[in-house]
């Protein structure tokens, strides 16, 4: 007697009764055990595929890899806060860090990486929150 396997985010007991051949497994979700796709993959609507990577060209959050801090924007990259550490989204850097690139810096405070450090770009000084030009007046 054939069983019927269960499609995406229906319960089950044990992998055999998940869709197998479209990559599902059952997986424990909060104490429930559901058929789902392993990590790493996603369910496209017909099948469970490889999650995409930094700069892979995507249209819905879901296919890019959530677990290193991708998320679409017309193609998988970090948040604005965040840069490609070659592995994962990592925090964008404050002044004074140590830096190798620029883009590592918080360019929304108009740091730069500069001999290895988030500073401020020449002729302009660090207020304590934002690179500020230097007020070209002589005050007396």
């Amino acid at each position: 007697m054939a069983v019927l396997k269960q499609t995406v985010n229906t319960w089950c007991t044990n992998t055999y009764e998940c869709q197998d051949f479209n990559g599902l497994v059952c997986l424990n979700i909060g104490g429930k055990k559901a058929c789902e796709c392993p990590n790493k993959r996603y369910w496209n609507g017909f099948q469970c595929v490889n999650k995409l990577s930094n700069g892979e060209s995507c249209s819905l959050d879901a296919e890019c890899d959530h677990k290193v801090g991708l998320a679409c924007y017309g193609e998988c990259r970090c948040d604005g806060s965040r840069y490609w550490s070659g592995t994962s989204c990592e925090l964008k850097k404050n002044h004074g860090d140590e830096c190798s690139q620029t883009f590592q810096c918080k360019n929304n405070l108009g740091l730069f990486c500069l001999s290895g450090d988030c500073e401020c770009m020449p002729l302009m000084f660090w207020s304590g929150t934002i690179c500020e030009l230097f007020d070209r007046s002589c005050k007396v």
